[in-house]
C-alpha cells in the first residue's frame, strides 16, 4: 500500500518507533488502513481528504504517529487521561518533525474520557481511533457520546476492545502494564453505538485472547471495529 513506502524509512530512525516496529505495531497500524480501503472508506485512504484525525486514549503516541503518517493526516488531535503519556506524544511528534521534515500538526488534550467532555469543537474530524481504550474504563456512555460529537457526518471510528462473554464491573489487573482493567460484553459496545448513532461496517474477532494465564481466557475476544458516524 502507499503508506508504506511513505513511512517505513522514517519510523527506523526514532527508538520508540523502532521498538514497535519490532513488536509488529506497524503491521497492526498498516493493517487497520488496509481493511478501511477495502472497505472503501475514502477518508481513510493515503493522499485522500483525511485531514484531521483523532486518537482517543493515545497513550505514548506510536500508534498516533503511525496512523497520522499512513492516513497523509494534516492534523492529529491526541486525548489521554495522563500528562505524562501526553508529555511522551508530543515529544515523539518534535523529534520527527524536526528530523524529516514531518508536516502534520499536533494538538493533546489531557481529559478524563469516562466523565468529561473532550476540549474540542463538534463535527472537527475524519477519523477517530480508540486502540484498547475500552479496556481501561469502567463506563462506555461519556467515551462513545463525546466521539460522536467530535466526528463529522459519516466520518469513521476504528475501536479495537478486548470484549468478555461475561461482562463484569469489577476490574482485573492486567499484568502487562500493571493496571486495572474492564472487560465489556459485545453487546454493551454495540449498544452504545447504536445510541449515539454509529452503524457498524465491519467486525473482525480474535477469539481466545489472553491477558494472563486464566480459565476465562477462552471468553476473551478482540473485537475490531469499523464504524461510521450516520
Amino acid at each position: 500500500m502507499k503508506g508504506i513506502a511513505y513511512f517505513s524509512g522514517p519510523l527506523a530512525g526514532i527508538g520508540l518507533m523502532s521498538s514497535m516496529l519490532r513488536h509488529g505495531k506497524l503491521d497492526e497500524a498498516e493493517s487497520v488502513v488496509e481493511t478501511l480501503r477495502l472497505l472503501g472508506v475514502e477518508d481513510f485512504v493515503p493522499n485522500s481528504k483525511c485531514k484531521t484525525i483523532v486518537d482517543i486514549g493515545c497513550g505514548p503516541g506510536a500508534l498516533t504517529l503511525t496512523f497520522a503518517g499512513l492516513l497523509k493526516a494534516k492534523e492529529v488531535i491526541a486525548v489521554d487521561g495522563s500528562r505524562d503519556m501526553l508529555d511522551f506524544t508530543e515529544k515523539l511528534f518534535h523529534d520527527f518533525r524536526m528530523k524529516y521534515n514531518f508536516g502534520c500538526s499536533l494538538k493533546t488534550i489531557i481529559s478524563n474520557l469516562e466523565h468529561d467532555p473532550i476540549a474540542v469543537e463538534s463535527s472537527i474530524a475524519n477519523a477517530a481511533f480508540c486502540m484498547a481504550t475500552t479496556l481501561y474504563m469502567k463506563y462506555l456512555d461519556n467515551l462513545i457520546s463525546e466521539v460522536a460529537r467530535i466526528l463529522r457526518p459519516r466520518g469513521y471510528l476504528y475501536i479495537d476492545a478486548i470484549v468478555h462473554e461475561l461482562a463484569s464491573t469489577e476490574p482485573i489487573l492486567n499484568p502487562i502494564d500493571d493496571v486495572e482493567c474492564f472487560f465489556h460484553s459485545k453487546k454493551t459496545i454495540e449498544y452504545a453505538m447504536a445510541e449515539n448513532g454509529f452503524e457498524i461496517l465491519s467486525v473482525g474477532v480474535t477469539e481466545g485472547v489472553r491477558l494472563r494465564q486464566s480459565t476465562t481466557s477462552a471468553l476473551l475476544k478482540d473485537q475490531k471495529y469499523v464504524i461510521r458516524k450516520k
